[in-house]
């Protein structure tokens, strides 16, 4: 099972969904994970510490999310990388579904299962 955590594209988010020790955990359980470049760089998690955690380091977003059973992410997924996602992943996040009606019928017409927390 693929697990992906992309950069957060809002802007002053300086969070990430997965800290290098969340991933480790991840890859102990069995999960790959897959990180965008970068992600981890406004919380301070350099690229390398990921790949030390045992994450594949991605530059495309769209590779990020190639087959990803999972998504994770601090406030959502941007419209313009819907159709790079897979039918029925899951996507958890803070999402604000009661303020984003729209952008959580678009994340489910794209075929997302969707958590806010």
């Amino acid at each position: 099972m693929k697990i992906a955590v992309l950069k957060e594209r809002w802007p002053e988010e300086a969070r990430v969904a997965a800290s290098p020790e969340v991933v480790a955990r991840y890859r102990k359980a069995g999960f790959a994970v897959t990180i965008e470049a970068g992600a981890g760089s406004g919380a301070r998690f350099p690229d390398d510490e990921y790949r030390e955690a045992g994450a594949e380091v991605q530059e495309d977003p769209a590779a990020v999310l190639k087959d990803a059973d999972i998504i994770l992410t601090v406030r959502g997924l941007p419209d313009e990388l819907l159709g790079a996602v897979k039918r029925g992943a899951v996507l958890l996040g803070m999402l604000d579904p009661l303020r984003a009606k729209d952008r959580i019928a678009r994340l489910a017409e794209a075929g997302l299962v969707v958590f806010a927390l």
